[in-house]
């Protein structure tokens, strides 16, 4: 025989492992399966965001082919916040136009909104009721994007602006009218000209010149004509490529040719001049906040905890600002693989957004509703193990004391001493939260003792009236009955306060009415003849651990009258927890309760707590929290046969192999323990993983589903070996597996007495199912 409280903690996966695994106060996430090369986390940090944008801007804001000298002063508030004043000066060579509306004056209006640093975005509006002005900003290390209504481009410069000042002048020469002169139509058409012009003709043009010409303007066309790509020539240079053109580059009757010459007279365009001299300037803004700004964040591992401002900026930027024309010529940018990157980057953002709003109810939450979020989230994929178990290492203690001075209920008070008894039996908090819990039991001690006062004063009167009254086997059941209710009430918080007097008190009444009646108590359990008749005495006159205690010499002569009874009972003696053994052979179920429940007393406060946690957590799954619900009331009421069954399962194939069948089912199971680092705060920092180790069982196929239903279950986190090992480790729980080890040994798998044993253990364990609700 192998020690069996020590093997079922590494077998013993079913579901109320599971669920018990999961509220132990420590546990962490589940393991990574690999480990990928992660780009470097991008630095967030930046203690003075505004002194860089803050002062005056000068530029151009270019709209519908009218272009508005502009300035802009930026101010910085305070949380990011910063103050524009804008002023728009009329069109240039269009003095009607004052706007791009052509009648709202723009001149030093405030706008005020929210930049946001890491992305350089501010996005600014009018505080006015009646259409406000709205700005979109975005600042680079020497220009900015300015973008409003529907306008095509807005570029401005730290002043003096000399580029844009020069793109000013060139957008004004270029707006002059041609003139063509007398002396401009004499000569030859220039050769550079004849040879752009031969350019077009060598295209497959028709003979009308109808065709694709847009190859003229290439730099690879236009950088051997002219010495620089046609994109750089400057305003007057172009306006005398035009006035040549018009005049000397003409043929008479050639269609073909005059074709191509109007189509490169479009070198004084003004719109194709400003669009090029525009995206040559913003282009590289765009470029530099893509490569500097959006792909460091985006490509980051992991995500950085980004704000919702930032999370929008990357969105808008390249939409706002029209990066897909300042960039349609570079491999910079392609819209279509950034909003994919997009749509990843928001997933993460909105799960961020949602756990950090689960964590913030966590925080505002009390000492048991915060832990009962915990548990929730250590079970839901969506937020992650790590900040949960560090709020609550963080929080714990402080909410205790929060928690204990606020306590008035009773029901505050039983939660309280559950809590400090399944601390100090050590099967609630894992070991690295041990020591924080230890500390949080010392304000809800403090507080147990001063409610135990108060509720105590409520009691004793009750206690007080059953005292006056003459010693009878009809009051010392009232005595009993009345001891058990007050139990019942309070649990473990009558271990505080005024309350141990009051439960001495019961307990010396009790002990007295006892020896008084010791004669009529002995009779009645002597005419006695099953188990579940001794078993009626026993919690009708007797608190548990009375008989099986016998602390006082009227309870030894008592105990002895039921044992002796009870060895009378059928069909086991001498197994040493033949009560148990035969309650099951007869179906005693009522019985079998009221001993699973004196078995499981030493855990069973812990237990209760445990499926307080799991029961409010089944409630925030809603309806895929019913098998929570199950577990909750397997907690709350736990038997002594699943040890009964685990035992009988686990020896039957060496004990009875002969009675397996030829049908026999075989299951293997395979573990692996693991060297695990942690933090003082429970968080895995390093893993050895261990080699895995198989145990095969051959099952009897009628036992089959009780194993199904015992063994075979998703393996149990770690955290559980304290709470199994205090729960079968149990000294009655641990007598009553020796005792079936000793009933196979003493009987055949074939007898009579074997079969009815093995019927009632299924029997009974299917009625406890249908009590737990699954």
């Amino acid at each position: 025989m192998f020690g069996f409280a020590k093997k079922l903690t590494s077998i013993y996966s079913r579901r109320l492992v599971i669920i018990v695994a999961t509220v132990v106060l420590g546990a962490c996430g589940a393991d990574s399966e690999g480990q990928e090369t992660a780009v470097e986390p991008v630095d967030l940090v930046d203690t003075q965001p505004l002194r860089k944008v803050e002062g005056e801007w000068q530029g151009l804001l270019s709209c519908s082919g009218r272009d508005f000298p502009t300035r802009i002063t930026v101010k910085g508030l305070d949380d990011d916040q910063l103050e524009v004043r804008w002023t728009l000066t009329p069109a240039l060579g269009r003095k009607n136009y004052i706007s791009p509306d052509g009648r709202t004056e723009i001149t030093d209006r405030v706008l005020i909104g929210d930049y946001e640093p890491i992305t350089g975005r501010a996005d600014v509006e009018e505080q006015v009721e009646s259409r406000p002005l709205r700005l979109d900003l975005l600042f680079g290390e020497e220009f900015v994007l300015l973008s409003y209504q529907r306008c095509d481009f807005g570029l401005l410069q730290r002043p003096p602006p000399e580029t844009l000042t020069d793109l000013q002048s060139e957008l004004l020469a270029i707006q002059e009218q041609v003139v063509i002169r007398t002396e401009d139509q004499q000569g030859e058409c220039p050769d550079e000209l004849q040879q752009w012009i031969q350019a077009g003709l060598d295209l497959p043009l028709d003979q009308s010149g109808r065709g694709d010409m847009s190859a003229l303007w290439t730099d690879a066309v236009t950088q051997p004509i002219f010495g620089e790509p046609v994109a750089d020539l400057r305003a007057e240079r172009r306006r005398e490529i035009r006035r040549a053109l018009s005049a000397r580059c003409m043929i008479r009757r050639d269609r073909r040719q005059n074709a191509v010459v109007r189509a490169l007279l479009s070198i004084t365009d003004y719109r194709l001049f400003r669009d090029g001299r525009f995206i040559a300037l913003a282009g590289p803004v765009a470029k530099e906040w893509l490569e500097n700004r959006a792909q460091p964040l985006l490509l980051s591992e992991p995500l950085p905890d980004l704000s919702y401002a930032a999370g929008e900026a990357l969105e808008l930027v390249p939409k706002k600002h029209n990066f897909e024309r300042l960039l349609a010529d570079a491999s910079t940018y392609d819209p279509k693989a950034y909003a994919q990157q997009i749509v990843a980057v928001n997933k993460v953002m909105i799960a961020r957004r949602e756990e950090q709003s689960y964590l913030s109810n966590m925080r505002g939450a009390d000492f048991f509703r915060m832990q009962e979020l915990w548990q929730a989230a250590l079970r839901r994929e969506d937020i992650r193990d790590e900040p949960a178990n560090a709020l609550v290492a963080e929080v714990l203690v402080d909410k205790a004391v929060e928690f204990s001075r606020e306590a008035e209920a009773r029901r505050d008070a039983v939660r309280m001493a559950r809590w400090v008894s399944g601390v100090e039996s050590r099967l609630i908090c894992s070991e690295a939260l041990q020591d924080l819990c230890a500390e949080a039991t010392e304000p809800f001690k403090d507080r147990l003792d001063e409610l135990s006062d108060e509720f105590a004063d409520t009691e004793r009167p009750a206690f007080e009236t059953l005292s006056d009254q003459a010693p009878s086997l009809e009051n010392l059941a009232a005595l009993v009955k009345a001891n058990k209710t007050l139990v019942g009430r309070y649990g473990r918080v009558l271990e505080y306060g005024d309350f141990r007097d009051l439960v001495e008190d019961y307990e010396e009444l009790r002990f007295d009415w006892q020896k008084e009646q010791e004669d009529a108590l002995a009779e009645q359990l002597a005419n006695a003849r099953t188990t579940s008749a001794l078993a009626a005495l026993d919690e009708r006159y007797f608190r548990p651990g009375d008989l099986s205690g016998r602390t006082e010499r009227h309870l030894k002569r008592l105990g002895n009258v039921y044992d002796g009874q009870l060895a009378g009972t059928r069909p086991f003696v001498g197994t040493g927890s033949d009560a148990y053994l035969n309650a099951l052979y007869n179906r005693e179920f009522n019985s079998l309760a009221s001993m699973d429940a004196e078995l499981l007393a030493g855990v069973a406060p812990a237990l209760r707590f445990l499926s307080q946690q799991v029961s409010s957590m089944a409630e925030l799954f809603g309806t895929a929290g019913r098998p929570l619900q199950s577990a909750a009331r397997e907690l709350n009421n736990p038997s002594a046969v699943t040890a009964v069954a685990l035992r009988y399962l686990v020896d039957y194939e060496d004990e009875y192999g002969s009675c397996l069948g030829a049908d026999a089912v075989t299951v293997t199971f395979t573990e692996r323990v693991d060297t695990v680092t942690r933090t003082a705060n429970g968080i895995e920092v390093s893993r050895i993983e261990g080699v895995p180790m198989s145990s095969t069982f051959r099952i009897k196929r009628e036992h089959a589903d009780l194993f199904q239903d015992v063994f075979s279950r998703p393996a149990a986190s770690s955290g559980a070996d304290g709470v199994i090992e205090a729960l079968f480790g149990l000294e009655g729980v641990s007598q009553l597996t020796n005792a079936v080890s000793e009933l196979m040994d003493e009987h055949r798998c074939d007898s009579e007495e074997v079969q009815g044993f093995e019927e009632g253990m299924l029997a009974y364990y299917a009625n406890r199912k249908r009590q737990w609700g699954r």
